[in-house]
């Protein structure tokens, strides 16, 4: 995809972590094309306006190359790169060493600039701060920005390693827009109590990568020092006037947004800013750490003005910004989105549903960039089993699979990866990551989902059916699904159901998923694997496949139901197969989910489930001795079982029951029905398909 560009980095330092190197190049004025991509992340800047953010993420020695026109001028172009080398394992990169490859052309074609060829200069952006704590476990380091260091001296800059291959970029340029704050809550003092000398809890919260820095000199310990803040005498706003020493301000966004936050300062002398930030508040103010985040940043500012963009993107509704030394004259923040772009507006007669569709529509977006996220918060991981959910979405909602393309295409490039699993072909939980941050002695056997796995399956399988997606694409990842479905086959027990998988076995986000309901035979689990083998043998016509899934649906029907409900597992007592006394509400969407339950033949489970369960079962608490389900994907499957039994005033009014309070707070749905995690995930944006499709059936 290049024709003469090279990829770069500073001599003998692509493997250094938390490296930001700034590359400067003037370009011939008949520049009309930008062609470039990086190890991780970069920002284009040209005559100092911002032009993207990217690359678009790829599979583990691959990258997809981004090309940026540029509007004709009379002058060169004066051109910043700045590239982050993180090499560090996370769960939203995968782990490269470092480069940059950049390339321009004229409007016929024809390369007129070329790392590797022409000069261009390089320097470490001395600003900011690298021995730091991580912004969370899954994510790679705070940021904290000093604005009296200087840059380093410019770099001896020499040829690297050429990536394993380049991938198109595909997807669409990311929103780009920017949002001001919407409203000024309050005023308060703040005070920076005794700040402990030690990194974030999250630094090494079952870490153990070989990748991961572990600094004895950290320069700023940004976690202890916003627990140090104290506030007190909390009262109204004054907008935007000036902040000093001592002093905070609370502010509100529109609803829940993932971006750069950009930030003009005007500091009549040298000041200490921090910057906390959130979805929601609790308890009418903010946690800095309240989903293992180190929600926040900090900023050294001397005298004068200065302009400061975050270099990751960060998620938030709500922003307090504190200033414990100098005077800050004006602070203008605004946030830079980073999400998909926007798509067309439906219309609902229903204020509420309208709210919750609107709050759908942003969610999917702030987490369909160039991978379907979890979350654009804590993570901005690719997970499956969201991305099954995620990928409807994105047909429905713009009747194209681009960005499911990229997602599923990542998987090709999956080598050389660390995960360690005895099931042969498994696959990466979430991807592209770099998953050498587990522990493989056993301790913490978590560093895969094999159910995960299954539902990629069956996402592939819709994404060639369903969405007509590209054909090579599956049947390049044939190999794979060979290795994959065979690794499974040699947990299958005399029976032909799965027992004792390794790794984390996830079912949901409840009591299904503590260890003595996972252990043994896991009858959701085996639900799905059945669900695997029938979609893996519909799209590559594979009978076996087909016949296998059938046999399992039987054998389950005949050992997991008890006559009113389907027992979640059962274990080796002296040898033999025994169902425990566990039942999870899950657990019986699951069965109805992947037809192991029929109308037809457990008739009287389904009239139980479509009455008595519910968002009002917690009121109720009707059947006491079946485990809630959660959000995540329990209350999903529900809706999509009313959604096929044509139950759908029943079903709006539980849409309304679960998601009504999300949308109303922060614009936005989330992980689980209560606000104790991520506000604005992936998956939850899967409503909007219901809505959407309901809309025109009823007329709503």
């Amino acid at each position: 995809m290049f024709a003469m560009a090279r990829p770069i980095w500073a001599q003998g330092r692509e493997k250094e972590s938390n490296l930001f190197l700034r590359f400067r190049c003037m370009l011939p004025r008949e520049t009309r094309l930008i062609r470039l991509t990086a190890s991780t992340a970069y920002q284009l800047m040209v005559n100092g306006k911002f032009i993207s953010y990217g690359p678009a993420r790829a599979g583990e020695g691959y990258f997809r190359v981004d090309e940026w026109e540029i509007a004709g001028g009379d002058q060169e172009f004066d051109t910043e790169i700045l590239v982050a080398g993180y090499y560090l394992g996370c769960f939203e990169y995968a782990l490269n060493p470092s480069f940059l490859q950049m390339e321009a052309l004229n409007g016929a074609g024809e390369i007129l600039f070329a790392t590797g060829r022409d000069e261009i200069s390089a320097v470490e952006y001395g600003a900011l701060l690298r021995r730091v704590d991580r912004f969370a476990r899954q994510r790679v380091n705070c940021e904290i920005y000093d604005l009296r260091k200087p840059d380093g001296e410019c770099r001896q800059l020499c040829i690297v390693d050429e990536p394993m291959g380049y991938l198109p970029r595909r997807v669409a340029p990311f929103s780009n827009d920017r949002y001001f704050p919407a409203a000024y809550l309050q005023d308060m003092q703040v005070e920076k109590g005794k700040v402990e000398n030690a990194p974030s809890p999250f630094d090494h919260l079952f870490l153990h990568s070989p990748t991961l820095p572990i600094y004895t000199d950290y320069e700023c310990c940004l976690f202890q020092e916003l627990k140090a803040l104290q506030f007190s005498d909390s009262h109204a706003a004054r907008g935007e006037t000036e902040l000093k020493a001592g002093q905070a301000r609370l502010l509100s966004y529109d609803c829940c947004r993932a971006g750069l936050l950009e930030m003009i300062i005007e500091a009549e002398e040298e000041s200490e800013i921090y910057l906390q930030f959130d979805e929601i508040l609790v308890d009418g103010d903010l946690q800095s750490h309240r989903f293992n985040c180190v929600n926040g940043m900090k900023i050294i500012v001397p005298a004068g003005k200065h302009f400061i963009r975050s270099f990751e993107p960060y998620t938030l509704k709500y922003l307090k910004i504190s200033v414990t030394k100098g005077s800050v004259r004006r602070i203008l923040p605004c946030i830079l989105e980073i999400a998909a772009p926007k798509v067309e507006n439906v219309a609902f007669q229903d204020p509420e549903l309208q709210m919750i569709y609107d709050a759908a529509v942003n969610t999917y977006r702030q987490n369909a960039t160039d991978i379907f996220m979890d979350c654009p918060s804590r993570e901005r991981a690719g997970w499956l089993c969201d991305s099954f959910f995620t990928g409807r979405v994105e047909y429905a909602l713009t009747g194209k699979n681009d960005v499911e393309h990229n997602f599923l295409e990542n998987y090709l490039h999956t080598a050389p990866f660390r995960l360690i699993s005895p099931i042969g072909g498994m696959l990466p939980m979430c991807y592209p990551s770099s998953h050498d941050y587990m522990d493989f002695t056993g301790r913490h056997d978590n560093c895969y989902i094999p159910n995960w796995a299954m539902w990629f399956v069956m996402e592939l399988e819709e994404f060639i059916r369903l969405r007509h997606g590209d054909r090579t694409l599956a049947d390049d990842l044939r190999q794979k699904m060979d290795a994959l479905l065979n690794g499974f086959s040699a947990y299958e027990n005399e029976d032909g159901l799965l027992e004792d998988l390794p790794g984390w076995v996830f079912v949901e986000w409840s009591r299904a998923n503590d260890k003595d309901v996972v252990c043994g035979v896991n009858y959701p689990t085996n639900m799905l694997y059945a669900g695997a083998l029938d979609a893996a043998g519909r799209l590559y016509q594979n009978e076996k496949w087909s016949l296998k899934a059938e046999k399992i649906r039987k054998l389950i029907q005949e050992k997991a139901w008890n006559g009113k409900w389907f027992v979640d597992n059962a274990i080796r007592e002296n040898g033999k197969l025994k169902n425990t006394k566990t039942t999870t509400e899950v657990c019986q969407y699951y069965a109805f989910y992947f037809g192991i339950a029929t109308k037809d033949e457990h008739k009287e489970l389904l009239s139980i489930l479509l009455e008595d369960f519910g968002p009002q079962r917690h009121e109720t608490n009707l059947h006491p001795d079946v485990h809630f389900a959660n959000a995540f994907i329990g209350n999903y499957l529900r809706l999509d079982i009313l959604y096929r039994e044509k139950e759908y005033p029943r079903m709006l009014q539980e849409i309304k029951g679960y998601f009504s309070m999300m949308a109303r707070q922060t614009g936005s749905l989330w992980e689980f029905d209560r606000p104790s995690a991520s506000c604005c995930h992936g998956f939850a944006s899967y409503v909007a398909c219901w809505l959407k499709d309901l809309k025109e059936k009823l007329h709503l």
